[in-house]
């Protein structure tokens, strides 16, 4: 074969052969046996125990990635099912490369923009990460192909598909709408009316099967579908969809957009696609149709951490448009083909390669153990994260670390009667775990967060003698009724036993939190906070995720020095505090970790930086305490340099803010009576 040679002499199966190939050979070079970040150990333990995940369920892939899973019984768990998702990937790439084929006539150019979206970032990734995208990806790319063979009575039944495998198929939807007004002419009405009731049966058919899986009643288990009706309600994703403060413009989430676009295209394809548009004005509307809806909504969902892959299906037309460039540009020079290919790859491989390589990263499962190692025999673990819950569920589904221990989710743990059925599975499976106890807290319901209050109910509700409780964010004092809490690594350990003390084994991790901070790749996912009234988000690497449990774990640590007093104490903790900035500046905006550090350097007559750190804190979010604390430091040093009359001030705010039962009350008191 010549890049010469007239695109017709190319036989088809090279249009699909060439890309598969090549997504195939990409996998198989990057793709690891460890789950990655984000969703990843959610859908391995899915598989694994076939188990409900979140909605809208997913059937489609759990059911397909089963099969193949037990087809794959002699290959490692893990591996198999990321095979799963390189074949998806690779298939994917093959029939959008036919699609592109209809469009341009032109077999070579096609193929080799297929192998080029199969190097792009997100599409590679796909191909080696345990989730559906790579199926998605599957589906919308034979959607397309359809399409470009004028095929108008199949779209429907494929758009479907599409959404059975992710609900993101449904932004799709007015570009599929738009071309059968443009095939509407060679359509036939009953074909038509059947092919929308075949689209509901591909839409809807596996989700039907949710009540098996529910039926068997498992704590794992991410919902409790088990009537037709809550299978309707469960595909639509309102438990995220209708959270408050979840959309919302943010300028942020627009820029990733673009960025994703370019490193997904890169340098080569990012010019065909130019090409291919000047050349095809005439679909500009179709294309603008297509990927407009996603474009407008994605960037709304706040909460969506994954929007990179989302995207792949607006970027597929762009592909099928860079295949028309190429061709354009090969009635003028016969070489560009294989120049496009040679440097389309390795533009992909020295951009992409090192960040895909997945074959030895085992931070992921690293994040998951740091949670499990060191806890008790037979402990109960309460996490609040979703990052927690996935990871510690692999690691105990499939890797059967740490099976002992109880992992409980403290977002189900909730009086009303959505969250009942997850209430009498932990009964029913782990007897031991505690019964909340939702009437003792109910009092401080107006105070406290939902988290905080699951977390009192099962202290309040833990039998004497029962295992021990550990929980991933502290729990809040006023409401535990008895015991005490320990500070355990990043963790907080619950102990009803009085004389029990910290164990230094709980700071015994795999990696350090400087190792893990070195090791940041690519702003893929991002952190969502809660600021008064609004849902923040802001961009960040996965590996942050480690970094930020490490530097709670040495913040306690640093807490625990600072409480022994005098100056060698407030020394040894200052040296903590500032590793920690040193590490994971963003920790610049933790009122923990500013009001500590800025009393090191009052303790320590450092007063310049005392005064800064006392400042920055203000500017943050601080609690009451912190607040009264900062303003009154801040008035001594006002004192000090006897400015009296901007130390009263402070005195005076800090009096304001400080809590009723606040100890320094009495000393600003005493500072603000008349001489």
């Amino acid at each position: 074969m010549t890049s010469e040679s007239p695109p017709s002499l190319l036989p088809r199966r090279f249009v699909f052969g060439l890309p598969v190939l090549v997504s195939l050979a990409l996998s198989a070079a990057t793709v690891g046996r460890y789950p990655y970040w984000q969703d990843s150990g959610i859908y391995l333990a899915a598989v694994k125990e076939f188990s409900v995940l979140y909605p809208h369920g997913f059937m489609l892939y759990l059911t397909l990635c089963k099969a193949w899973t037990l087809l794959l019984g002699f290959v490692d768990f893990t591996l198999a099912v990321h095979l799963f998702s390189s074949v998806c990937a690779a298939l994917a790439a093959g029939f959008l490369a036919l699609a592109a084929e209809r469009v341009s006539a032109d077999r070579l150019a096609s193929a080799i923009v297929g192998a080029l979206a199969a190097a792009g970032y997100t599409w590679w990734f796909s191909g080696i990460y345990a989730k559906g995208y790579a199926l998605y990806f599957l589906a919308v790319s034979i959607l397309l192909w359809r399409m470009a063979c004028r095929d108008p009575h199949s779209v429907l039944p494929l758009l479907g598909l599409a959404w059975a495998a992710h609900p993101s198929a449904a932004l799709l939807g007015p570009g599929v709408l738009a071309y059968l007004w443009i095939q509407r002419a060679s359509i036939r009405l009953p074909k038509l009316a059947l092919a929308g009731l075949a689209s509901l049966a591909c839409a809807f058919g596996p989700s039907l099967f949710l009540p098996l899986l529910a039926a068997k009643e498992s704590p794992l288990s991410m919902g409790n579908p088990r009537t037709l009706g809550d299978v309707a309600r469960y595909v639509t994703g309102a438990r995220f969809t209708s959270l408050p403060g979840v959309w919302g413009f943010t300028p942020s989430r627009y820029l990733r957009v673009l960025r994703f676009g370019l490193e997904e295209f890169l340098l080569v394809g990012g010019a065909l696609v130019v090409v291919g548009l000047r050349e095809r004005r005439r679909d500009a509307l179709f294309l603008l149709v297509w990927g407009l809806p996603m474009l407008i909504v994605l960037p709304l969902f706040k909460i969506e951490g994954q929007d990179d892959l989302w995207l792949v299906a607006v970027w597929m037309p762009l592909w099928i448009a860079a295949a028309v460039g190429l061709s354009t540009l090969r009635a003028r020079a016969p070489w560009i083909p294989k120049a496009a290919l040679g440097a389309g790859l390795v533009c992909a491989l020295a951009m992409n390669g090192r960040d895909l390589y997945l074959r030895g990263e085992a931070l992921p499962e690293t994040f998951g153990k740091v949670f499990l190692q060191n806890l008790d025999p037979n402990a109960i673990l309460m996490v609040s994260t979703d990052d927690a819950g996935s990871a510690c569920r692999y690691l105990q589904s499939v890797r059967g670390y740490r099976t002992d221990v109880r992992v409980v989710m403290l977002p189900y743990v909730h009086p009303g009667p959505t969250w009942r059925w997850y209430l009498d599975a932990l009964a029913r499976r782990w007897p031991e775990v505690p019964k909340p106890d939702f009437d003792s807290v109910a009092p401080f319901a107006s105070v406290y967060t939902s988290t905080a209050l699951a977390q009192a109910s099962l202290i309040r509700g833990h039998a004497p003698g029962g295992p021990p409780l550990y929980f991933d964010t502290e729990p809040a004092k006023a409401m535990l009724g008895s015991g005490k809490l320990l500070p355990a690594g990043f963790l907080w350990k619950w102990t009803e036993d009085a004389a029990e003390g910290v164990n230094p084994k709980a700071w015994q991790f795999p990696a350090t939190l400087e190792e893990v901070a070195a090791r940041s790749g690519r702003k893929r996912g991002q952190r969502l906070y809660q600021a008064p009234g609004n849902l923040l988000v802001e961009p960040e690497s996965y590996e942050r995720r480690l970094v930020r449990v490490l530097a709670q774990a040495r913040l306690n640590i640093a807490n625990l020095l600072q409480r022994g007093g005098g100056p060698d104490a407030f020394s040894g903790s200052a040296k903590v505090y500032e590793s920690i900035l040193k590490a994971a500046p963003e920790s610049e905006s933790n009122p923990e970790l500013l009001y500590p550090l800025a009393l090191d350097y009052f303790m320590l007559d450092r007063y310049p930086e005392a005064n800064d750190f006392f400042e920055r804190l203000l500017r943050q979010d601080p609690d009451p305490s912190q607040k009264a604390g900062a303003l009154f430091y801040l008035g001594e040093l006002r004192r000090m340099q006897r400015r009296n009359e901007d130390a009263r001030t402070y005195y005076r705010q800090a009096l304001e803010a400080a809590p009723s039962d606040s100890p320094l009350r009495p000393e600003l008191e005493k500072r603000l009576a008349p001489p």
